[in-house]
């Protein structure tokens, strides 16, 4: 226990050092408290939530708030390396490891063999992409629609320290949406309740609400399919069992089957735009 410790407390010393090292005018006690309150008491709540019930809990917005509260305007801040981690979920992959009877120094060597690897291939896939075409350029279409819409909600965060005019997050603040949205959902919650509905519908209709189309209509049609017809086929019991498995394989086969098609995308590409 006490060399795990000792390797956290280098590493979240680290942070807290390159961090005072690049923000010098940010308050130093906040990022001591983020590494070494927050970031163990986070931690131990949901480890012990995770193992209890499969579940974790967090504070949204906290650190946003915190950095608006500090007075400090500079936005550098919002770019800064602050330690403030949520290591909980840590614990679960560590119970995982012990119930496959792996060791910790298997996991320390793949990491250690991994990172090379991952670092050199980085920057030769960005090479590769930014000489192929420029960016943004209709060879790159995902970046034309959605880098605009991706930097005005990254503006929104990054001036919400900033003074009058210039804080974005001021003007996007609509008061009357926050109180309907409330409202709203307070009726749903009431209407469930008052009707029977299980709140597990009523927490299904919040979570879909910001969910894509793409991914909720499989999921739905997979879950009728799972209740109606292959419990019934291969009985409840064994169709829980079998259920994670056909997860494995499926998520394995869309891993290889999308690597694949982004290898060809790149190729033909790269040869797009060749003279020849």
């Amino acid at each position: 226990m006490w060399v795990g410790l000792v390797m956290w407390l280098i590493a979240t010393l680290g942070y807290i050092t390159i961090s005072r090292i690049l923000v010098p005018g940010f308050p130093f006690l906040i990022i001591l408290g983020f590494g070494l309150l927050w970031t163990p008491l986070i931690s131990y709540v949901n480890a012990r939530m995770v193992g209890l019930t499969g579940q974790t809990v967090s504070f949204p917005f906290l650190q946003q708030a915190v950095y608006i509260a500090s007075g400090y305007k500079k936005v550098d801040i919002w770019f800064a390396p602050i330690p403030m981690n949520d290591l909980g979920t840590t614990a679960q992959r560590f119970r995982e490891m012990e119930l496959a009877k792996t060791r910790f120094t298997s996991i320390y060597k793949a990491e250690l063999l991994m990172f090379p690897i991952i670092l050199l291939a980085s920057f030769l896939f960005w090479q590769f992409f930014w000489h192929t075409s420029q960016i943004p350029s209709a060879q790159y279409p995902f970046i034309n629609r959605f880098w605009p819409l991706e930097a005005n909600l990254r503006s929104i965060w990054l001036t919400a320290n900033q003074s009058g005019e210039h804080n974005f997050l001021l003007k996007a603040l609509k008061p009357w949406v926050i109180v309907g949205g409330s409202a709203a959902t307070l009726v749903l919650y009431g209407l469930c309740l008052a009707v029977g509905i299980p709140l597990l519908m009523f927490y299904g209709i919040i979570g879909g609400m910001q969910g894509n189309i793409n991914g909720a209509l499989p999921m739905f049609l997979g879950a009728m399919l799972g209740r109606h017809y292959f419990a019934k086929r291969f009985g409840p019991g064994r169709w829980t069992m079998y259920a994670p498995v056909l997860l494995a394989g499926f998520s394995c086969g869309v891993g290889l089957t999308g690597m694949a098609g982004i290898a060809l995308a790149l190729i033909a590409k790269s040869i797009n735009y060749l003279p020849f």
